[in-house]
């Protein structure tokens, strides 16, 4: 069995990792409810899979943590021509596949960087195409604003005649918001405080999140979101506003701030996309590229189809 220090190595070298690849992650989203699936070679790691365990209805289950955009293989870089490449990619997704338990369902979410599927396919797996938005270099901010809509320049600037910046450090008030905000949209069922402040203080021990609020002169906070990231990408993670304040403008300003932010830290910046049109019309006011990447899933019965289509529904 591989030490997670050896684990944790291995990560950091992968094309894949990203924030949420790590334990410290894993255990602020799902408790002691995942594990890491290793393929090696004598004692070289060959390839990991991160994978979270759920029941629902006492069925056992392979799903993504709350507030976590992908999680699927972590490979090794692989030098060399396309066509070996592309061979090693096959065999070390074949090995992964060979460990993953038997589950009466799967469902769980590539890294944008990967789009070799196939051994997937071939051993029964479907997939389908989601997107995220994605600055690809953030170090130049006045480029970057430069790119902007001029609809998405217009709210900033209305925004910083009525509000400004605050960093304060209260989870509870983005939690608050937040559920304003589901409120709103009628979103139900995936808002989990309890995971939101694990999350905060993980990162926040870590130095990897921040906490972003827009307060006017009264002391009314308009909106706020959180910010994560790690040593490639930051995130935009979790967001909310009061709807009765809604029209200040002060949501597109706080991401603006945080894209400012993050550039002081990082080369690139993902909205962490949404499939809702409303939600994609905003990132996309950002100037910021459409990314595909894939969700994996797989079904052992009609009965689990139809499960899957009831309770393991996406919202976002």
């Amino acid at each position: 069995m591989a030490r997670i220090e050896d684990i944790i190595q291995f990560i950091d070298k992968s094309p894949q990792r990203s924030i949420f690849s790590y334990p410290w992650w894993l255990e602020a989203t799902t408790g002691a409810n995942y594990e890491y699936l290793v393929a090696q070679d004598n004692d070289r790691i060959k390839a990991i899979m991160p994978i979270v365990n759920t029941r629902r209805l006492g069925l056992r289950m392979c799903t993504m943590p709350p507030y976590t955009q992908s999680l699927g293989c972590l490979l090794p870089p692989i030098e060399g021509k396309y066509s070996r490449r592309l061979a090693a990619e096959h065999e070390l997704l074949g090995n992964l596949i060979e460990l993953l338990p038997r589950y009466h369902y799967i469902n769980f979410r590539l890294h944008p960087s990967q789009s070799n599927w196939l051994p997937f396919y071939w051993n029964g797996f479907s997939q389908r195409t989601r997107y995220t938005y994605m600055l690809d270099d953030i170090s130049d901010p006045e480029l970057i604003w430069n790119g902007l809509r001029s609809g998405t320049r217009g709210r900033i600037r209305k925004a910083r005649k009525q509000v400004h910046l605050s960093h304060d450090a209260d989870i509870e008030k983005l939690i608050h918001l937040q559920t304003l905000t589901y409120g709103r949209q009628g979103i139900k069922g995936a808002h989990r405080p309890d995971v939101i402040r694990a999350l905060f203080e993980a990162c926040n021990a870590r130095g990897q999140g921040k906490l972003f609020f827009a307060e006017d002169k009264t002391g009314q906070t308009h909106s706020g979101l959180f910010l994560v990231w790690d040593d490639r990408t930051a995130h935009y993670l979790i967001g909310g506003s009061d709807p009765a304040l809604w029209s200040s403008g002060a949501f597109p300003f706080l991401m603006w701030e945080a894209i400012c932010f993050a550039a002081e830290r990082v080369t690139s910046f993902n909205f962490e996309g949404s499939m809702i049109r409303s939600i994609e019309q905003f990132f996309r006011g950002f100037g910021a590229r459409q990314v595909p990447y894939l969700q994996v899933t797989k079904s052992r019965s009609l009965l689990m189809k139809l499960i899957q289509t009831l309770l393991v529904k996406e919202t976002v």
